[in-house]
């Protein structure tokens, strides 16, 4: 769906809303339906058309002649619009997500925003300030714990108001939800890769340290191919140790025998044993990630339960991972916060779907 199909579609919607105030009182309900068809609704959106026009002939049904200017009423009747216009937006979103992108991401979502509405330009504007915060922050350290706007995909769809009203400070834009403040933890794309690779040269070096370690204890002592055995493991584990630079067992063997000169049998057995110790302690931390290696999910997990400790507070992750400004991203909030949003929700529940940061750089 282009843009200009969606903002035909926003002024139905505004339509919409004066022939249900205008039609409410008399049940006659042709002119609403008529323009739900115009609309001419896609996937989810037309499922939730057909809902919101039940619930609106069931509003009709039960309201009384004196009821129908009162401002609840109305109120009523706003608010399924809202809803119908949560479900268009949602619908796009949808479409945005699946439509693969030149640089490869998907959720760097700006999504058909209106940029000839001032308002939007103005939210956008002070969006995209988070967006160079965070760029740079990336840049700094490849690591960011920060605050950003997001641009949640749900069901049922989040309404402003409603958020607003809880405390959560969240803002319209040309029909989509953003919610103007939460907190984010991303890491670069680069930096992942790196980390991931480097676990994988690590895991080859200590692979190396064992074998030879091995190697060496089934030379024969009194073969001159002992020492020679013993020396090409301890390079191994020379080398292997220079990878952990805060490793203070990995620093204490290169301090010890990294210019070490095997002169006596002593020497060679001493050395053979400190190379088997090594190798034992860097498997044990190599080990926690599981028989699978590093993984990039095990450095985000790390990264958010290392702001849960900083923050003082268990964080929950909301929905799935999401990856722009290259990097990949975790929405996290607190229970409280999740509860909030909740309650915020028509029916106090809502399943999120996807989600991203609202940043306009996508299309302009």
């Amino acid at each position: 769906m282009d843009n200009k199909e969606y903002q035909r579609q926003i002024g139905l919607l505004e339509n919409l809303q004066d022939q249900m105030i205008a039609t409410v009182s008399r049940k006659e309900y042709t002119s609403v339906r008529n323009t739900l068809v115009a609309l001419k609704l896609q996937g989810s959106a037309v499922k939730a058309a057909q809902i919101i026009f039940n619930k609106f002939v069931n509003v009709s049904n039960t309201l009384r002649v004196d009821e129908i200017t009162r401002p609840s009423a109305i109120k009523m009747i706003k608010d399924l619009v809202k809803e119908l216009e949560i479900a268009l937006a949602n619908q796009q979103l949808i479409e945005e997500i699946k439509e693969p992108k030149a640089d490869g991401e998907t959720s760097d979502l700006s999504l058909g925003f209106n940029f000839d509405n001032e308002k939007v330009k103005e939210l956008l504007e002070t969006y995209d300030g988070s967006k160079t915060k965070l760029e740079a922050d990336l840049i700094k350290n490849h690591k960011v714990i920060g605050y950003a706007p997001v641009l949640p995909l749900t069901k049922p769809g989040l309404m402003a108001e409603n958020l607003n009203r809880v405390g959560i400070k969240a803002s319209r834009v040309a029909g989509y939800t953003v919610l103007d403040k939460q907190l984010v933890v991303g890491i670069s794309l680069d930096f992942l890769k790196s980390e991931v690779e480097n676990y994988g040269l690590l895991r080859d070096s200590l692979d190396s340290v064992i074998s030879l370690g091995k190697k060496a204890t089934k030379t024969k002592v009194a073969d001159g191919a002992y020492f020679l055995a013993v020396v090409k493991a301890s390079v191994a584990a020379t080398t292997m140790a220079e990878r952990f630079p805060e490793d203070e067992i990995a620093q204490d063997f290169l301090t010890k025998f990294k210019k070490v000169k095997i002169k006596d049998m002593d020497t060679a057995n001493s050395l053979l044993v400190a190379i088997k110790d090594l190798a034992h302690h860097i498997s044990s931390q190599l080990s926690e990630y599981g028989p699978k290696g590093l993984t990039e999910a095990d450095l985000l997990e790390s990264l958010k339960d290392a702001t849960s400790q900083a923050m003082g507070k268990r964080l929950v992750q909301l929905g799935n991972v999401t990856t722009a400004i290259g990097a990949k991203w975790l929405w996290l909030a607190p229970e409280k916060h999740v509860d909030m949003l909740n309650k915020s929700a028509m029916g106090g529940h809502f399943k999120l779907q996807a989600w991203g940061l609202a940043f306009s750089s996508t299309k302009k």
